[in-house]
């Protein structure tokens, strides 16, 4: 019988510290453990980085190094963990070539298993996160700008049937303003009874995963007016792959179909 090798048994305490280094060295958030005299015990890969300096010199580093211990907002920070044993809230902090920066500061005192007071810092620099949202809007003001712009009609559906997009061109064809058709049924409120089955069967077959469906179809709008649309059925899909809807494309064809 082949001999085999197994594999040595780690004890939970082991199996407990290497989750716990794992978390604390891939978090995005800066992680500072200080003592009650606020010397830094441990610091994370993304506090050495926040504050400019390796992990001997934050290690080497006390209170006085890290943080504006001149600015009020940090007696008061100090009175509030020293009071609840804990504190949230925006702190000036120093890097190591002497700059402030402004970051988000959550501090908690605790008990470690020797008995002995800690304090633990959870950091986040306000200036990355003010970029990243001004470029969240920016990406959102492109995209809606893009879809406002366009000379085709585009439609948001959900799985469920529920409008969540309906651009200009979808208010110039249907007569109908974007707040009125978001949260409205699409099928009941924009198809005609007898064409809804065969667009709720092209719906169905493209959130199952089949290629985009075209057709065309005639829209009347809200003043009379009549319309020929070339329509395109597009998937549309979240994270995870999960199907949330379709996105219903219609460019109008009308004087073109004249000509």
């Amino acid at each position: 019988m082949p001999h085999v090798l197994k594999s040595p048994r780690i004890p939970k305490q082991g199996l407990d510290n290497a989750l716990f280094r794992s978390v604390f060295e891939n978090t995005l958030e800066a992680i500072v453990i200080t003592d009650a005299r606020a010397r830094v015990l441990e610091a994370n890969a993304e506090a050495c980085f926040l504050f400019g300096r390796t992990m001997d010199e934050m290690r080497s580093a006390d209170r006085s190094k890290l943080i504006d211990v001149h600015d009020p907002r940090v007696h008061a920070a100090l009175a509030s963990v020293a009071v609840d044993g804990r504190f949230a809230g925006l702190l000036p902090l120093l890097r190591r070539d002497g700059s402030v920066f402004h970051a988000d500061v959550s501090a908690t005192r605790f008990t470690a298993p020797d008995q002995a007071t800690r304090y633990c810092a959870f950091v986040r620099d306000v200036a990355a996160r003010d970029l990243a949202e001004r470029a969240l809007l920016a990406s959102e003001n492109r995209y809606r700008s893009l879809i406002e712009t366009t000379g085709t009609v585009l439609i948001g559906i959900g799985a469920n049937g529920t409008i969540f997009e309906w651009n200009r061109e979808a208010e110039r064809v249907y007569g109908v303003t974007r707040a009125e058709a978001l949260g409205a049924d699409f099928y009941r409120a924009f198809l005609p009874e007898k064409a809804r089955p065969a667009v709720l069967n092209d719906v169905a077959m493209v959130l199952g995963g089949d290629a985009p469906r075209s057709f065309e179809s005639v829209v009347r709008s809200r003043d009379g007016s009549e319309y020929l649309l070339a329509w395109s059925i597009t998937r549309l899909m979240g994270i995870g792959g999960k199907a949330l809807g379709v996105i219903a494309s219609g460019q109008d064809i009308t004087e073109l179909k004249r000509l």
